[in-house]
Protein backbone atom coordinates (compact mmCIF):
# COMPACT_ATOMS: atom_id res chain seq x y z
CA UNK A 1 0.00 0.00 0.00
CA UNK A 2 1.60 3.59 -0.92
CA UNK A 3 1.24 5.93 1.23
CA UNK A 4 -1.49 7.88 -1.19
CA UNK A 5 -3.52 4.95 -0.98
CA UNK A 6 -3.60 4.83 2.82
CA UNK A 7 -4.14 8.92 2.92
CA UNK A 8 -7.28 8.49 0.78
CA UNK A 9 -8.38 5.60 2.34
CA UNK A 10 -7.64 7.46 6.09
CA UNK A 11 -9.81 10.30 4.74
CA UNK A 12 -12.60 7.84 4.00
CA UNK A 13 -12.96 6.57 6.80
CA UNK A 14 -12.90 10.22 8.57
CA UNK A 15 -15.55 11.43 6.68
CA UNK A 16 -11.91 13.69 5.21
CA UNK A 17 -10.49 14.63 2.16
CA UNK A 18 -6.82 13.74 1.44
CA UNK A 19 -5.09 16.95 1.60
CA UNK A 20 -5.57 17.50 5.10
CA UNK A 21 -3.54 15.07 6.07
CA UNK A 22 0.00 15.04 6.45
CA UNK A 23 2.24 12.07 8.58
CA UNK A 24 2.26 14.79 11.42
CA UNK A 25 -1.91 15.25 11.65
CA UNK A 26 -3.41 14.75 14.69
CA UNK A 27 -6.36 12.14 14.69
CA UNK A 28 -8.33 13.74 17.90
CA UNK A 29 -8.78 16.81 15.05
CA UNK A 30 -11.09 14.60 13.74
CA UNK A 31 -14.83 14.25 14.95
CA UNK A 32 -15.38 10.96 13.37
CA UNK A 33 -11.95 9.41 15.02
CA UNK A 34 -14.06 7.24 17.10
CA UNK A 35 -14.60 3.18 17.88
CA UNK A 36 -16.38 2.76 14.27
CA UNK A 37 -13.24 4.84 12.49
CA UNK A 38 -10.78 2.17 14.48
CA UNK A 39 -13.17 -0.70 13.01
CA UNK A 40 -13.13 0.84 9.60
CA UNK A 41 -9.51 1.46 9.62
CA UNK A 42 -9.04 -2.09 10.38
CA UNK A 43 -10.98 -2.88 7.48
CA UNK A 44 -8.21 -1.14 5.28
CA UNK A 45 -5.97 -2.92 6.93
CA UNK A 46 -7.08 -6.28 6.46
CA UNK A 47 -8.00 -5.77 2.19
CA UNK A 48 -4.25 -4.86 2.19
CA UNK A 49 -2.97 -7.44 4.39
CA UNK A 50 -1.52 -5.66 6.89
CA UNK A 51 -2.69 -7.10 10.52
CA UNK A 52 -2.21 -4.65 13.30
CA UNK A 53 -4.08 -4.85 17.14
CA UNK A 54 -6.87 -2.68 17.12
CA UNK A 55 -5.67 -1.64 20.75
CA UNK A 56 -2.64 -0.15 18.88
CA UNK A 57 -4.88 1.96 16.46
CA UNK A 58 -6.67 3.57 19.30
CA UNK A 59 -3.28 4.56 20.99
CA UNK A 60 -2.12 6.60 17.66
CA UNK A 61 -1.99 10.13 17.85
CA UNK A 62 -1.16 10.73 14.73
CA UNK A 63 -1.24 9.92 10.78
CA UNK A 64 2.60 8.97 11.36
CA UNK A 65 1.51 6.55 14.16
CA UNK A 66 -0.59 4.82 11.82
CA UNK A 67 2.11 3.75 9.23
CA UNK A 68 4.69 3.19 11.69
CA UNK A 69 1.86 0.35 13.18
CA UNK A 70 2.08 -1.26 9.62
CA UNK A 71 5.81 -2.06 10.20
CA UNK A 72 7.00 -0.58 6.99
CA UNK A 73 4.11 -1.71 4.52
CA UNK A 74 3.23 1.43 3.72
CA UNK A 75 5.55 2.76 1.40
Amino acid sequence: MTKAEFITALAGVLDSTPDKFTSTTELAGFECWDSTAVINLLVVFDEHGIKVEEDKIRDCKTVQDLMDLTGGKIQ
